[in-house]
C-alpha cells in the first residue's frame, strides 16, 4: 500500500507498506452466493521508509452473490 500526503501544494510521497499475502478458502457456496469471509487485521512486514513512523492495518473481506446478466 503506497500512502501520500494530499495538500495544498502537491501530493508527495511517504511510503509504501508491505503485507503478508492474504489466504482465503471460500465455503458456504450456492448457486446465488457464497458466506463472506475475511481475513484477520494484518500488521505491515516492512515499510520502504521506517523512519516515518507510518502503519496501517490490512483485512481482506470476500463476499459474492448472483448477478443475472442483462440479455440483448
Amino acid at each position: 500500500m503506497s500512502l501520500y500526503e494530499l495538500d495544498w501544494d502537491g501530493n508527495d510521497f511517504v511510503t509504501t507498506l508491505y503485507y503478508p499475502s492474504p489466504s482465503l478458502t471460500l465455503s458456504g457456496c450456492t448457486l446465488n452466493n457464497c458466506s463472506k469471509i475475511e481475513t484477520d487485521w494484518e500488521d505491515p512486514t516492512s515499510s520502504t521508509d521506517p523512519v516515518t513512523g507510518v502503519t496501517a492495518e490490512m483485512r481482506v473481506v470476500v463476499t459474492s452473490r448472483f448477478q443475472a446478466r442483462c440479455s440483448d
